[in-house]
């Protein structure tokens, strides 16, 4: 290999797919993978000597030909000085190999592939052979990829190491960055935790309701970050709401009662309360470690899943005049998009474990319903919009100060949510056209373009409006749009805007969790 084999270009033939990534690893307490040595026949290269019969040269040439450095990499490390999640002047690139480099490197001996990129005006380069290690800090307006990732969008060239192979002694900047983010709201958890625990004891189940950011943000960070620390809190939390349930029917369901409205048996509470259990159920029961870790949770969500969520909601109620005590599945029709969301996300977490004729027949009763009502926009290309009652088909109503008309971004937000969980899970209705034309309508109608001043309008149509009881302000856009960017890059880069400004609206730990997740999980490395 060659000098300029060192930084060699990423491959990225391969447009974002609609597979789901790997699972993360899970950390566990077994030791971890001793760091790779340099083999026993490598000793560190002594400085190259210039040939003894190559004449001196004229001083105003170059030197016939550089030091070499190793092509062996084993580390690509991203230091984030100034914590911005991005790159920028003075950030590090710390580059490791499996023998020692040159005492002495310049910056001019390292190049990206493509002339354009280039590590910024005024970067420099340490070496440390004793480490087998050097450090470049990065210049004024740097442009460069790193482990695949886009610090700068339109960098062609990037680091790689063991031809992109990642290992333990690895620290890609997608880790990085979510660990960044994990610190920043490392406090927030703690507290929020508490806090969930003294409501979740207040045998009612608008509590679940309440709490169900907190809960849906648990799952998401265990997959940001593989720490199983989030697990035993939401099992902690989930088995508390359990505990709640009895018989209040006389129909051999468990029900969950209600204070405020004073009667059991709510479906907005129930789904939205359960919907990271179902969540947490899916990815215990595909996940081997996990399952025997967590096999008894397991075990009994599972069955709270299918029969006390999905078989209870497709029931009929014949006797019963109780409101929402009618079927759900498949063609319940007195509800709103956003609520129906929320069930469809159980089911997709479902069907993806179960695989079954149930599961399936859920999905695309729901999530079909859901599309046919889902329309193309006609003032911005690729733009969708969608009136917020469900199975309400027919032209988009302006009207904005009843539940009838065109959604409001925040509770459009579940219904967001539920399309990325279809379109990258069971992927039976929605599509990744789908998903352009969602992400399209977040960055192009919703957003008003302005990094500095950002705005953000009420409704999914660019609409404002501060006399509707049903819109809540543009810094309130939820989960859904978050967990949005995990599939296009300029979603995410506004969700970074967001979170910088202090703009996460309502829900700011649910947001800071999809934010990393979509950093360890994104579809468009």
């Amino acid at each position: 290999m060659t000098l300029l084999a060192l930084l060699m270009p990423l491959v990225l033939a391969n447009p974002p797919t609609l597979k789901a990534p790997p699972p993360r690893a899970v950390k566990t307490a077994s030791a971890p993978q001793a760091p790779a040595q340099a083999p026993a026949q490598a000793p560190a290269q002594a400085p190259a000597q210039a040939p003894a019969q190559a004449p001196a040269q004229a001083p105003a040439q170059a030197p016939a030909q550089p030091v070499a450095l190793p092509t062996n990499m084993t580390l690509v490390e991203f230091i984030d000085r100034d914590a911005s999640l991005s790159v920028t002047i003075g950030d590090g690139l710390r580059i490791g190999f499996a023998t020692a480099p040159p005492a002495q490197v310049t910056i001019s001996q390292i190049k990206l592939a493509n002339d354009n990129d280039s590590f910024g005006v005024g970067a420099a380069v340490t070496s440390e052979p004793r480490s087998r290690q050097i450090t470049i800090t990065l210049g004024e307006k740097p442009k460069l990829k790193i482990g695949g990732v886009y610090p700068s969008r339109d960098a062609k060239s990037g680091l790689t190491a063991s031809a992109v192979k990642l290992g333990n002694n690895v620290m890609d900047i997608r880790d990085e960055r979510v660990r960044l983010i994990e610190a920043r709201y490392r406090d927030e958890y703690v507290k929020r935790r508490r806090v969930v625990s003294q409501k979740l004891s207040a045998n009612d189940s608008k509590t679940f309701y309440d709490m169900a950011p907190f809960l849906d943000g648990l799952v998401t960070w265990y997959e940001a970050t593989g720490d199983t620390q989030y697990i035993d809190s939401l099992i902690g939390h989930l088995d508390e709401m359990l505990a709640q349930g009895k018989d209040l029917t006389g129909d051999g369901y468990v029900d969950f009662y209600a204070q405020n409205l004073k009667r059991p048996n709510v479906q907005l509470y129930d789904w939205r309360g359960f919907k990271a259990m179902a969540r947490l159920t899916r990815l215990i029961g595909t996940d081997a470690t996990l399952r025997q870790r967590y096999g008894d949770a397991f075990q009994r969500y599972y069955s709270f899943v299918e029969v006390q969520l999905i078989d209870k909601w497709s029931a009929t109620y014949a006797k019963s005049k109780r409101k929402y005590d009618h079927p759900f599945l498949p063609y319940e029709r007195e509800n709103l998009i956003h609520r129906a969301s929320h069930m469809g996300n159980i089911l997709i977490d479902y069907q993806l474990l179960a695989g079954n004729d149930k599961g399936r027949a859920g999905v695309e009763a729901v999530a079909g319903r859901m599309k046919k009502q889902i329309q193309r926009a006609a003032q911005v290309a690729d733009t969708v919009e969608w009136n917020i009652l469900y199975n309400n088909s027919g032209p988009i109503l302006r009207d904005r100060s009843t539940l009838k008309g065109v959604s409001d971004v925040s509770h459009a937000a579940a219904t967001v949510s539920m399309i990325v969980a279809e379109a990258l899970g069971t992927n039976l209705v929605f599509n990744r056209q789908d998903l352009d034309a969602l992400s399209n309508t977040f960055v192009k109608v919703i957003w008003n373009g302005d990094r500095e001043d950002v705005k953000l309008s009420d409704f999914i149509d660019g609409g404002i409006s501060s006399k509707t009881p049903y819109a809540y302000g543009d810094d309130s856009i939820g989960d859904g749009w978050a967990a949005l960017g995990v599939y296009r890059r300029d979603v995410q880069d506004l969700l970074l805007v967001l979170e910088n400004k202090g703009r996460m609206g309502l829900y700011s730990y649910q947001f800071a969790a999809h934010l990393a997740r979509n950093f360890s999980h994104a579809h468009w490395y």
